[in-house]
């Protein structure tokens, strides 16, 4: 399983942000870290409004909490977990965490101690912090559980690793530690995600924490943080202009851990959000392809009350199987883009990589009949987990990665190779899937998509990215999704 990459900042998540950290990890990050509810300053804490703006861009939230100098006072520690507890609980949603079964990891941010040493975090203190974590936040006769974890300076925080070892070793709770280690100076460039390799024997502090009923037990190294402050610049009168851009790389052996303790920010289901791709089919930026003449007269001539209900008949089709959020999504999407446009719009398709290869889960929807055809599918083997090849675990943009996709697609040229159909499709969502067309993303055929593959493997073959069905219903999937009425 390769590994994901992210970015925290201290300012809320943004376009330009995002654009900065774009090239370093090859596309949108998988997860963007931000603070809840710190005791110093309201300043960089965490707007429920950046959540819209996550979402579209498929990046999950990591939580921390900023208690600064605080964490040297044991008497404020479960008022602090609590605070933390409650911005986590006001920015998302208690229902949306509770209907997800989402708890979130949430590291306690401890600054580096040299010259600082109300910054050397107390054991008492983490002990009650950690304790009221774990006992979670209580809303409506419900409890959101957290799990605690800490963020610390490898080379700068020896007094504050020796004390969070004695807190676990006395009882303590901790999920794993975030360290900063750092391989560039904040005023040169990042190095490129693909030239990084995760060091456990670099990265593993000394001493060790031992975690709860584990007395000679390690707390994993769950995240590096390899480079801080991006965009730093030295000013002509000796001050320096800090950038606000730190990259994280998620330790390989535990990023299914750590993904599900990350939260899919507000906007769609939280499973269907992470793990869809979705088609429309669109002529240049404006026209959609998949209606027949006459049927196309019918769509375009019909009223607002008409259009609301087939939406209404496309989300209800979508509901029976778990993905009314991934066609509400599609759907705003296209009409946002061009109303007129998605009237036209006879199949719409979305494909469910949450189930694993061997279901069918490349669903075509058809508004005009008011159907649903399910088709196997594979995924890229990039995407493949370690332990379970049938499912994926991992996505990308990036070429060269053989992963699959996330995201918004239109449905591009079809052309003849041997004796199939096959179709290009174009990414439509800036560093979530538009290089797709440069990695040659297709929807095309092979022997190894089959319900005989299936039953002799128990899943479909991977594939290098692309879309592969079953040889035997290609065709007339690539035929009726760019078939033109113009």
């Amino acid at each position: 399983m390769g590994s994901s990459f992210g970015i925290d900042t201290s300012g809320g998540a943004s376009k330009s942000l995002q654009t900065q950290a774009i090239p370093w990890i090859g596309g949108s990050p998988t997860f963007w870290g931000r603070y809840f509810n710190g005791t110093t300053s309201n300043t960089y804490q965490y707007d429920k409004s950046e959540s819209e703006f996550l979402h579209q861009i498929g990046s999950r939230l990591l939580c921390f909490a900023r208690q600064m100098e605080e964490v040297s006072d044991s008497t404020k520690a479960a008022a602090h977990a609590d605070s933390n507890m409650r911005g986590v609980v006001e920015a998302i949603g208690a229902q949306y965490l509770l209907d997800r079964n989402i708890s979130p990891l949430i590291f306690l941010d401890v600054e580096p101690e040299t010259g600082k040493p109300e910054h050397i975090l107390d054991q008492a203190y983490y002990a009650a912090w950690s304790a009221a974590m774990v006992a979670g936040y209580k809303t409506g006769g419900s409890t959101i559980r957290f799990r605690p974890a800490v963020y610390l300076n490898l080379g700068d925080n020896q007094q504050s690793w020796l004390n969070l070892n004695a807190a676990c070793a006395a009882g303590a709770v901790c999920e794993g530690v975030s360290v900063a280690r750092y391989l560039h100076n904040a005023y040169q460039d990042p190095p490129p995600f693909d030239s990084l390799v995760w060091n456990d024997e670099r990265l593993t502090p000394q001493p060790n924490p031992i975690p709860h009923g584990r007395p000679k037990a390690k707390i994993p190294v769950l995240v590096w943080q390899y480079h801080g402050d991006y965009l730093s610049v030295k000013l002509p009168n000796g001050k320096t202009r800090y950038g606000d851009v730190d990259f994280e790389m998620i330790n390989p052996a535990y990023q299914d851990a750590v993904l599900s303790g990350l939260i899919p920010p507000p906007g769609a289901d939280a499973t269907v959000a992470m793990r869809t791709v979705a088609f429309t089919t669109i002529r240049g930026q404006l026209a959609f392809e998949t209606a027949s003449d006459s049927e196309l007269a019918t769509i375009l001539s019909a009223d607002a009350t008409t259009v609301q209900t087939d939406r209404a008949n496309l989300q209800a089709l979508a509901a029976q199987l778990g993905l009314k959020a991934a066609m509400t999504q599609l759907l705003d999407f296209a009409f946002t883009a061009s109303p007129e446009a998605a009237q036209a719009l006879r199949y719409w398709i979305v494909v469910d990589f949450s189930q694993p290869s061997s279901e069918r889960r490349f669903h075509i929807f058809d508004r005009a009949k008011n159907s649903v055809e399910s088709l196997l599918v594979a995924h890229g083997s990039g995407s493949a987990c370690k332990d379970d090849a049938a499912r994926a675990c991992d996505f990308s943009n990036a070429p060269g990665s053989y992963e699959s996709s996330l995201g918004v697609y239109r449905c591009g040229d079809k052309y003849l190779e041997g004796e199939h159909l096959r179709m290009m499709v174009h990414g439509l969502q800036q560093g979530v899937n538009d290089k797709a067309y440069a990695r040659a993303i297709r929807i095309h055929e092979s022997w190894y998509v089959s319900d005989q593959h299936v039953s002799k493997f128990g899943r479909c073959g991977c594939s290098e990215g692309c879309f592969v069905l079953d040889e035997k219903v290609v065709d007339r999937v690539v035929g009726e999704l760019t078939k033109a009425p113009f």
